[in-house]
């Protein structure tokens, strides 16, 4: 088995572990930064936080279109964030994995928003907001997906965090038929 190097987050430091996976070391200090990669292929990326911030989202907006046009006003080409509020009507997706297509639902009727979580990066040069949404409806019923344009906020309002360091890029994945992150390099 191929050895790696673990992580873990000490004093706002990250040293290497040499104890190995499930073991940790126990103190209040600890905090493991990530689990992730460790028996994988998968691959992390290591952001400094360059500023968090509140903006109120604009009644009647299209919701995915007022979150890029927030990051693109402010030249923030990278970053996470989250959403709370109620649309007037939502265009969200599911994504057939066997097909590698998304199959959309337009739903025309008000709802809470449970949940909005999303990322951004760009794609060839551009940014991309890539957002998923679960919505709550009067029956307390929820449906929820690929938040997709289309999605009219009623009132919204959203909780962001720039990032800084090397951009993050998507490219087409062919396994996935996705547009996912890529990297030059395997770090492992």
């Amino acid at each position: 088995m191929e050895k790696r190097t673990l992580f873990c987050y000490y004093s706002s430091q990250l040293v290497p572990s040499s104890s190995g996976p499930g073991r940790w070391p126990l103190t209040p200090e600890t905090r493991v930064r990530s689990s992730l990669g460790l028996f994988s292929n998968n691959i992390m990326w290591f952001y400094k936080l360059n500023q968090m911030f509140f903006e109120r989202l604009q009644h009647d907006a299209d919701l995915l279109l007022a979150i890029e046009n927030i990051f693109k006003q402010h030249d923030m080409r990278m970053g996470c964030f989250a959403v709370i509020g109620a649309v007037k009507g939502a265009h969200i997706a599911f994504y057939n994995q066997e097909e590698k297509q998304y199959i959309d639902t337009m739903i025309d009727k008000p709802a809470e928003i449970l949940s909005c979580i999303g990322n951004v990066s760009e794609i060839e040069g551009k940014i991309s907001v890539h957002a998923h949404i679960k919505l709550g409806y009067e029956d307390s019923s929820a449906r929820g997906g690929h938040l997709l344009e289309g999605t009219v906020i009623f009132a919204a309002e959203l909780f962001g965090v720039a990032l800084e360091g090397e951009q993050l890029q998507r490219t087409f994945d062919e396994v996935t038929g996705l547009n996912l992150w890529a990297f030059e390099k395997n770090p492992y």
